[in-house]
Order: structure tokens, then sequence, then C-alpha cells
């Protein structure tokens, strides 16, 4: 940087004549750059990777549109399996750039990965059941373009963290809640799952909200019948095979809950894998985590290759 402006200076002298002037304008120049880098290192490597995907409009609502981002694989041909992720938040905050790593990471090893904007309360005052309204919205146009996508629509997996659990464990439990504008001859039900640290019993969440007196959850399960969107509520016999991480210590989402869902899972014959990461809290899977060197991230994705590598949906490696 001292080289670059030491020349920039005399160049500048050269020109102009005006050794005042040149101060001024390497000064100028300086700041410039100083002001983009600044701006580039506020984007997050999350924001960047998101940046690299296809973006495009399933539903509008209204004059809303959303998202989906589609990352493909290299030298794609059709029929490839496909995953969907919805990322977490509590249904009130966060962005489909939470899943864009390990988007990026499937994609290299042959699926077609998508990350999924949905309506949150924060942005636009809605309810986990508008969320769950979104998601089978997705699921359904992904599968009504999977030709066009060069997706097999019969190999569809849907992932998600914490909400964005839930979200994706309601596609395969819960019948009710569709958009009136959504084509219910398309199937919105997952052909596996993948869940991290899932909100799986509402119920149980609603009474835990109460009992720490958390003000926005209590508000936020008040404007809906939280029983009818709770995948713990709804649980049958013909569930896709599921994976589920959680940690030991989570004080946002407690283990008791995710464990009594595997163990009601399994009882009536469904296959659900639980992995339980001790001294582990909420969100401990996020890329992001530990200034981006979170070893939990890479075992957490080793796991979910090993899963996908089971189901066929991967090739061994």
């Amino acid at each position: 940087m001292k080289y670059f402006l030491e020349r920039e200076y005399s160049r500048i002298t050269r020109i102009i004549n005006s050794p005042a002037i040149a101060i001024l304008l390497v000064f100028a120049i300086f700041v410039d750059l100083f002001a983009q880098t600044t701006s580039s290192s506020l984007i997050k490597p999350e924001q960047r990777m998101l940046a690299k995907s296809i973006k495009r409009i399933y539903k509008t609502v209204g004059s809303l549109p959303l998202y989906l981002y589609i990352f493909n694989p290299q030298n794609k041909i059709g029929g490839c399996p496909a995953i969907i992720f919805f990322h977490g938040g509590g249904w009130q905050t966060g962005g489909p750039e939470q899943f864009a790593p390990q988007s990026a990471y499937l994609v290299s090893r042959g699926m077609v990965a998508i990350t999924v904007e949905y309506r949150i309360q924060n942005v636009h005052g809605t309810t986990p059941q508008e969320a769950l309204l979104d998601a089978k919205s997705a699921i359904r146009w992904v599968r009504l373009h999977a030709t066009e996508l060069g997706i097999d629509a019969n190999r569809i997996v849907a992932a998600g963290g914490s909400a964005g659990g839930h979200l994706a464990a309601a596609l395969a439990t819960i019948t009710e809640h569709n958009e009136e504008s959504d084509d219910l001859s398309v199937s919105c039900r997952p052909d596996a799952l993948i869940l991290f640290n899932p909100a799986i019993n509402l119920v149980a969440l609603e009474e835990y909200a109460q009992r720490y007196k958390t003000k926005d959850y209590i508000r936020l399960f008040s404007r809906v019948d939280v029983a009818s969107i709770s995948p713990y509520h709804h649980i049958h016999n013909h569930l896709p095979p599921t994976l589920i991480l959680h940690g030991a210590e989570d004080k946002s989402i407690p283990l008791s809950t995710v464990q009594e869902y595997a163990q009601a899972v399994t009882r009536l014959g469904n296959h659900c894998e639980l992995i339980i990461y001790n001294e582990c809290g909420h969100a401990f899977f996020n890329f992001s985590r530990d200034n981006y060197h979170n070893p939990y991230y890479r075992e957490t994705l080793k796991e979910v290759d090993y899963f996908l590598t089971s189901l066929g949906f991967l090739k061994q490696k």
C-alpha cells in the first residue's frame, strides 16, 4: 500500500505539477480503496456463496415475491437428487444464506442444493403457520419443475435448522395448512429429512416459553393453533428416512423433545437416526460459529454425507 501511494503521488505530481493537489488526490484514492475494502469485508462468506446461486421466484403473496436459491453441480445431467434447506431464526429472523456452505459441499458431491426464502415475523409480520405454507409451496414448485431443473422428483430431501427443522419435519407429517394457490395434486412430502436441532414439538416449546417468560415466543405462538402445526403431534407410519443432529446442551430446544420424537417415530416402524453432540448448544453446526473455525460444521456435514450415501442419494466416497 505504501509503495502504491508513493507511486500515485509521483504520477499525479508529474501530470498536474502541483504537490498540494497531488496529496489531496492521493488521499481521495486511499479513502476510496479503504471504503471498498471495508465494504467487501462486511460481506459474510455465506452471502458470497449465495450470490453464486441461481435465483428463482417460487411464489408471490400479494405483491411479495419469494425466492429459491439454486446451486447446481458442475457438468450436471438430468435426474440429480436434490436437497432443500430451510433456515433457522425462530420464524422471526434469518435468511437463506445460512445453509449456503452446506449447499456448496453437497453440490460438489453431485446434488442440486436449494435454499429457501420464506416469510418471517420480523420482516413480514407473520407466524410459523405462514412459514409452513411457504415451505410446502417451495417443495411443490421444485417437484413441479423437476425436469427443467434436472432433478429427480423422487429423490428430494428437506433439511433445516431450528425453525427450519420444524418446517422440514412438518412437510412430512402435517397434511393440513396448504396455500390456496398451490396445486395439491403435487406432493410436498420429502423423500428424506435432515433436521438440525429442530423445533419438533411446538406444544412443549410453548410451555417452555411460558415457564421462562420468553415474550417473543409467547406472542408468536399465541397467534396460531400450535398443536396443528407441531410435527410431534402428527407422527404417522409413513415418514421418510430421517437424520436428526442435536446438541445435548441446547437451551432453546430441549434435547428431551427430540428424543421423544425419535422414539415415537421408530415405534411406528419409521427409520430415524438421532445423533447427540455432547457439550454442544443451539445452532452448534453453523459454518459461522467460532469465527468460521467450527469443527462441528464439518462433523455434522460428515454425518449428512454418510446418511445420504446410505440412502443411495450420494455415491460412495
